[in-house]
């Protein structure tokens, strides 16, 4: 018998140690991945046990400064500073209440915000809850502001001389007087996405900067009111109303910081103010579709250095409703990588005046009457299926032609009826009228031109084309050269100069010349004129 109870009690004590080494492990485990949790997505809330500044780790329940995986609540009724030291994390939310709430960025701080921004209402008249940027910076995936119950209690946030930058949205559900973005001073907002409801109060320098990555709308309204209003988007942003002089009042600006952005009218007029300006930098894009743009005094600038697209019939700019009306004669200036595009589907008037490149797309004949008075200095483009008019006897002039594409030689040129020009199209040019535009024709034959990059073998850069073995090729001053074919001339000059030459020859391409070549020597320290073969 007692036999048996031993072996009763040694299974039953096997059976409890096994079981209270499972139930050790379930809890540790449990332990652990509840630690995991905490720290990935933990949860913050005020206290201001000790001080009002965010950074000091006895202000938040549980103990410790947010991290950047903290979810942030800020109660009812206090105030809270960013003060010494950056602050994050991964979500903030200001509760509502019958109190107010004031979360301060001083002295150049920041807070980053990986997540969204909620400022819940006040509920009693002047209760406001308010996010100060002053001097800072904020930045956030979106903000949303709760309406609030009348004009007399307000949730925004106010920027000074700092930055607020959102990548998603701004949504303020209450209307004017209840949500606002405000500025106080030179301060920037930058957005990602769409601004709804609410107000957008400006000050002088202040700017609004739609920054997005995917197309955005600018939104217009009466109770939106831009300082400067900057279009950062490669994707374009989109007006969604006509613009006043009161709704934007100092200058719209297109690509400042980032090259290849787009500004669509979507055919909507703009009104500038007197002073008002419009930049349009380098490699970026307006896109006035078949509006005009028109300036309330003659003191309105406009600089385009990148494209300015438009689909207006009477032209880009000379008189009242072209594309830049000349109702009050703001100042054009044109930039030496200017592009004036003429892209209707239907027949456009070009205004005589100098461009530097000059493109006829969509459909429909682009009508140049007259004598074109100055040149195109640079490159004149025919693409889609339009169609240059050069009317009877006019000329006009271009460094460079490119026709579908494909770049041209120089000389003369003119549709079928033109019998001054060296060469005749009916593609892309008008049948019956007499008109020519001349392309480089005081160059002389066999000069490099350069005029579509450093290519030997494009008959664009050359002046009366890719040099034959009876060619006598001159490489002026300052030009670099690639040989990217089986290239022939009779000669080879490369000019001296103050500046440095190279033609490059790669393997397996080759330049033969049948006569001499002449290398004239660079005239300052470190003007080398140089041929390179490779292997």
């Amino acid at each position: 018998m007692s036999s048996y109870l031993h072996h009763f009690n040694s299974r039953q004590r096997t059976k409890i140690t096994t079981f209270s080494m499972f139930r050790l492990c379930f809890w540790g485990l449990f332990s652990v991945l509840l630690l995991l949790s905490s720290e990935g997505w933990g949860q913050k809330t005020w206290t201001g046990a000790a001080t009002n500044n965010w950074n000091n780790g006895l202000n938040w329940m549980p103990t410790g400064a947010p991290g950047a995986g903290d979810a942030v609540t800020i109660p009812n009724g206090v105030t809270v500073n960013v003060n010494n030291a950056p602050a994050v994390c991964a979500s903030l939310t200001i509760q509502g209440g019958g109190n107010a709430n004031a979360l301060n960025i001083n002295g150049g701080q920041s807070l980053t915000v990986s997540g969204p921004i909620t400022i819940n209402a006040g509920t009693v008249s002047g209760v406001n809850k308010i996010i100060a940027v002053n001097a800072g910076s904020l930045s956030c995936s979106s903000i949303t502001m709760e309406n609030t119950l009348d004009g007399t209690i307000n949730s925004e946030v106010t920027i000074s001389t700092g930055s607020l930058t959102v990548s998603g949205n701004i949504t303020m559900i209450g209307g004017p007087n209840k949500n606002a973005i405000r500025f106080s001073g030179a301060g920037t907002l930058n957005i990602g996405g769409a601004i709804s409801g609410g107000d957008i109060k400006s000050t002088t320098g202040s700017t609004v900067n739609y920054n997005g990555t995917t197309p955005q709308t600018i939104a217009i309204n009466e109770d939106y009111i831009y300082t400067n209003l900057a279009i950062n988007n490669t994707a374009g942003a989109t007006l969604e109303d006509t613009i006043s002089a009161d709704n934007v009042t100092e200058t719209i600006s297109v690509g400042d910081i980032t090259p290849g952005s787009i500004f669509n009218t979507n055919n909507l007029a703009a009104l500038r103010g007197g002073a008002d300006s419009i930049i349009v930098a380098a490699g970026s894009t307006l896109n006035a579709g078949t509006t005009s743009i028109t300036w309330g005094s003659v003191a309105g600038t406009i600089t385009i250095d990148g494209t300015f697209q438009t689909a207006n019939a009477l032209g880009f700019s000379g008189a009242p409703g072209t594309a830049i009306s000349s109702t009050n004669s703001p100042a054009i200036t044109l930039g030496n990588s200017s592009t004036i595009e003429y892209n209707a589907f239907d027949a456009q008037t070009v205004t005589q005046r100098s461009y530097n490149n000059l493109i006829f797309s969509g459909s429909g004949h682009k009508i140049i009457t007259g004598n074109l008075t100055t040149v195109i200095a640079n490159n004149l483009s025919i693409s889609g299926s339009a169609r240059a008019r050069l009317t009877n006897n006019s000329i006009s002039s271009a460094l460079s032609l490119t026709l579908g594409g494909v770049n041209q030689v120089n000389g003369s040129w003119g549709g079928p009826a033109a019998t001054m020009a060296d060469n005749t199209n009916s593609t892309w040019f008008a049948v019956n009228p007499t008109g020519i535009i001349n392309i480089n024709t005081g160059c002389t034959i066999g000069t490099w031109v350069g005029a579509f990059g450093t290519s030997w073998n494009d008959v664009g850069n050359w002046c009366g084309g890719i040099p034959t073995a009876a060619t006598a090729a001159v490489i002026p001053n300052g030009f670099d050269v690639t040989v990217n074919t089986a290239a022939v001339c009779a000669s080879l000059t490369i000019n001296g100069g103050d500046t440095t030459n190279t033609v490059t020859i790669n393997s397996p391409n080759s330049l033969s010349v049948t006569g001499a070549i002449t290398i004239n020597a660079g005239t300052g320290s470190g003007d080398n004129k140089v041929i390179a073969v490779n292997d």
